[in-house]
């Protein structure tokens, strides 16, 4: 019985080790299959990744070595969220919690990965909420199995800060983010991939913050790193210039955002990304429509859309956003029946995905008023904004700004109509609950200067005059601010650009009641009304950085010039007095010197031969610097209840600098390039004077100044100057109909 317990015992051990034998070499094509498979999710080849995992998993799930079985559940989920396939990462990631929740002990790593998972997916599809619920039971477990610095922990924290950023809570975002940070330098090296990842998340943040020179040095870190790792044409280094040319693009440098987007747009191509190829086209379309390049946008807004078809359902947010693009660039085209067919697409996207109660539906019905507006089809008008008034009382508080924007453009569009007591009686809603909270909001100022026109119109011109003085006061730092103008500091105010509306108003209203009373210290008013705001234009100028801000600040600016002229000729009528005459013709060269500077631009001083490249560069960048900091410094301040003066302190510290840089190219350009000095930073206005000296007794100067309506025209020969208004109504078009005629003749030569 011995020999037959140990042959018995020999054949049992040899069956058991012949069982062993194939379990391992099962084991091992499992394991084969799951480095490979391991290998393909570093490189990024997800779907053949999934493939492999799958046949590893089959194997282990034979075998159940069930630790592995949740561990390919995992790496599955995580090449399915990596290619946006969030439902099946999901269904993984369940699948996996499964497994560990019957077969493996509580609280293990495959445990944590699997939140981390779903965590992940939840991040993607915007549900932050669920998001941070599991990034967070994940970290927990992380930190009792493995060491304080680990990677894994390391991804957690950054995932956390990334949901935190999107959550606007920046503060506790940087936080998450730096200690991933610190953890990867530690562990891996100040040049590994994952630190230029973590540079790239915290850039992410200060993006978020519209802190974009912080933002624009993260990236930079990133890309740096990413290039010696992975080589300038790869998809991380596309992702950086893509980041970097969105930054460039919010602080107005669209030269060089163009630059960045179309270095990306190639490795996307070659590596068929989609989703990054349709964020790249929409950035580049938006960027084109700011710029005024509207067909140019529609294209870039259209290849967006193509793309974004591919990847998501029709009626998904995204494929708004492409709706949404096109009808912007299309109603700055004033192709507005076109606008409308895309506005109304966005619409059922939206409402589709997200329902009616939202601000982007209110944004949307707000957008489509307008355009039926700008058509005179009131009535339809008037139905929107009553939606978009519905949805604002819906969502938010009864002191919202919302709301009063609402009302502020039905009371638009009955002005409009003329139907001004009803104007009124909006334009007061909107005051009533912006007044005891939000004076300072611009659309307190706006709803104070609406009010003031509204009077005007109504020949009210005191009243009128209050309410303009109500809004000086109310955009005014100083609690009793000068309203006779004898003297005006932008820095004082805290909306500059509201400023000059309500000095330009009060200019036309002063005029107007003088012109019903006769008295004279009115015009005097009037005019010294109409010179404050000439200063404020100078100060404004450099703070517009796309075309159609420009187009409509010059279009004001023109208004103003127009104004100051009609006064000045009243009071020459009135006194006599020559020097007034000398007084419209600076106005009338002061108008047409600010077109020909918007005229100098890039191309033109490329005439300049002798004028460096750097120079050139050095001289733009630091004007679209400027300009930036500028509107920085009058939004921060337009808060003026919760204002960040450390903010503002570092903006205007910049702006300091800037100056200073400026004052410096400004003196080299003078003294090494006098002739582009004089055409481009000579703002002093040739005067009467000076021109009657430099003309003969046989040559008279012939000056015209046009408006809307009229025509000025100055005549000056060497001892006199005379000025004559013609009447010119419709002469634009008048103008854009004779050239037409002509284009259309058949002409044989």
């Amino acid at each position: 019985m011995k020999y037959i317990l140990l042959f018995v015992g020999l054949f049992l051990f040899l069956c058991t080790n012949s069982l062993s034998a194939q379990s391992a070499n099962d084991t091992l094509v499992a394991w084969q299959y799951y480095q490979k498979a391991d290998s393909l999710l570093t490189i990024g080849k997800h779907d053949t990744s999934i493939e492999s995992f799958k046949k590893a998993l089959i194997i282990y799930e034979e075998e159940k070595h069930w630790e592995r079985v949740a561990n390919s559940y995992n790496k599955i989920s995580e090449n399915q969220w990596r290619i946006r396939d969030f439902k099946g990462a999901l269904k993984s990631a369940n699948e996996a919690l499964e497994i560990n929740n019957e077969y493996l002990k509580k609280q293990n790593k495959e445990e944590a990965y699997s939140y981390k998972n779903i965590g992940i997916c939840n991040l993607k599809t915007y549900k932050f909420t669920k998001s941070i619920h599991y990034l967070e039971r994940s970290l927990g477990i992380e930190k009792k199995l493995l060491p304080e610095d680990h990677i894994s922990i390391g991804v957690t924290y950054s995932y956390i800060g990334t949901v935190n950023k999107f959550l606007s809570k920046f503060q506790k975002a940087l936080h998450y983010q730096e200690k991933a940070l610190n953890i990867f330098i530690k562990t891996l090296g100040s040049e590994d991939e994952r630190v230029a990842n973590e540079y790239n998340n915290i850039g992410n943040i200060y993006s978020a913050k519209r802190r974009f020179p912080t933002a624009l040095r993260y990236y930079e870190k990133d890309l740096e790193i990413t290039v010696k790792n992975l080589g300038a044409n790869s998809m991380k280094s596309a992702v950086s210039y893509v980041n970097i040319g969105t930054v460039y693009s919010n602080i107005g440098k669209s030269h060089k955002a163009l630059t960045y987007y179309k270095k990306a747009i190639p490795i996307f191509l070659k590596e068929e990304k989609k989703y990054a190829l349709f964020v790249t086209y929409n950035n580049i379309g938006t960027l084109l429509t700011d710029k005024g390049e509207y067909e140019k946008a529609l294209n870039y807004n259209k290849k967006g859309l193509d793309m974004a078809l591919k990847i998501f359902d029709q009626n998904h947010e995204e494929v708004a956003i492409c709706n949404w693009n096109i009808g912007f660039a299309l109603e700055g085209k004033k192709l507005y029946d076109k606008a409308l067919v895309y506005y109304n697409k966005a619409l059922r996207n939206i409402t589709l995905s997200k329902g009616e109660n939202n601000n982007d539906v209110l944004t949307l019905y707000t957008n489509i008023g307008n355009i039926y507006l700008q058509n005179k089809k009131y009535d339809k008008a008037f139905d929107y904004y009553q939606k978009a008034l519905r949805i604002a009382e819906n969502i938010h508080e009864a002191t919202n700004p919302e709301i009063a924007r609402v009302y502020i453009s039905i009371g638009n569009l009955y002005n409009e109509k003329s139907s001004l007591t009803k104007a009124l009686l909006n334009y007061e809603k909107s005051m009533d609950i912006l007044e005891n909270s939000e004076k300072q909001h611009p659309l307190f100022l706006q709803a104070l200067n609406q009010i003031a026109n509204v009077y005007r119109k109504k020949g009210v011109f005191r009243e009128s005059l209050s309410y303009f003085d109500r809004a000086l006061v109310a955009n005014s730092k100083n609690e009793t601010p000068n309203l006779i103008l004898e003297e005006i500091n932008p820095n004082h105010f805290y909306d500059v650009n509201f400023l000059l509306e309500t000095i330009q108003g009060k200019a036309e209203v002063l005029y107007l009641i003088y012109k019903e009373n006769k008295k004279t210290v009115d015009l005097k008013q009037s005019f010294e009304a109409y010179n404050k705001a000439d200063l404020l234009i100078d100060y404004l100028r450099e703070s517009y950085k796309n075309r159609k801000d420009k187009i409509s600040f010059a279009r004001r600016a023109k208004e103003v010039y127009q104004g100051a002229i009609k006064t000045q000729l009243l009071l020459h009528k009135q006194q006599g007095n020559p020097d007034e005459l000398n007084k419209a013709f600076f106005f009338a060269e002061k108008s047409m010197g600010n077109i020909l500077k918007e005229l100098l631009n890039f191309s033109t001083t490329k005439e300049f031969r002798k004028l460096s490249a750097d120079i050139i560069s050095l001289e733009k960048d630091l004007k679209i610097d400027k300009a930036f900091y500028l509107s920085q410094v009058a939004e921060e301040q337009s808060k003026k209840s919760k204002i960040n003066t450390a903010k503002v302190q570092e903006f205007e510290n910049q702006l300091f600098d800037i100056n200073r840089k400026q004052d410096s190219l400004t003196t080299l350009i003078e003294t090494n390039y006098p002739k582009y000095y004089n055409l481009k930073y000579q703002n002093k206005v040739i005067s009467v004077a000076d021109i009657q000296s430099k003309l003969d007794e046989q040559t008279t100067l012939l000056e015209f100044f046009t408006s809307d309506n009229s025509t000025y025209t100055f005549t000056i020969s060497k001892n006199n100057i005379d000025v004559q208004e013609l009447a010119t109504p419709d002469l634009a078009n008048k103008v854009y109909g004779f050239k037409q005629s002509i284009i259309s003749k058949d002409l044989k030569v």
